[in-house]
């Protein structure tokens, strides 16, 4: 069986801005490619001004590919799990689960993987012991890049908000407007079980 881990659009794209940077337009972006807090600049305007840019101009190549133009966005999973289900060789043997699932409802989260789990290996699974202290710990953050630092607990870590960006969130009106050309969001919520408040 093979797991796929999945995230809402807005977080996985606002998260993936600030953790890499843009060799098409920012000077010292080597690899990898990752910002740096003092090096690169990232703002929540920023980043509304070149989505909204991407919205006007969608043949424009000169926007930075860690913007995503509204037809990536429509399917923004898909190319992966057009692949992934391209490598079943028989049916249910791919199972996808939402990253805010296991961080939000830890025990709906393993419910819903030894289920899967169990059936499709034809045995009940005992709960992993250290799942609990897994769950609460974050590795590889924005802040804390390729375990540069120890691990942050979850409780620690608020969602979008990064140093780079002086702890400012996304802008509201681009998380709406990404939810609305999120157009395989209730195809995610369905697959991965986990009400993702599609708009689309």
């Amino acid at each position: 069986m093979k797991l796929y881990l999945t995230r809402r659009a807005p977080e996985t794209i606002w998260s993936s801005w600030n953790y890499f940077c843009m060799p098409e337009m920012e000077e010292k972006c080597a690899r990898p490619p990752t910002t740096r807090v003092g090096v690169h600049y990232r703002s929540p305007e920023l980043f509304h001004e070149l989505f909204m840019l991407g919205k006007v101009e969608q043949s424009n190549s000169l926007l930075p590919r860690r913007i995503p133009q509204e037809a990536d966005i429509a399917q923004y999973f898909g190319r992966e799990l057009l692949h992934i289900d391209r490598l079943s060789q028989t049916p249910g043997d791919v199972l996808l689960l939402a990253v805010e699932h296991r961080e939000q409802d830890l025990d709906g989260f393993w419910s819903r993987l030894s289920s899967s789990l169990g059936s499709y290996l034809g045995t009940t699974l005992q709960q992993y012991e250290g799942m609990v202290e897994v769950a609460e710990k974050k590795i590889n953050t924005n802040d804390n890049k390729f375990f540069s630092e120890k691990d942050k607990k979850t409780s620690e870590h608020a969602e979008g908000e990064y140093q780079i960006t002086k702890y400012r969130a996304m802008l509201q009106d681009d998380v709406e407007m990404i939810m609305k050309d999120w157009t395989e969001c209730p195809t995610i919520s369905q697959r991965t079980g986990w009400d993702y408040g599609c708009q689309s």
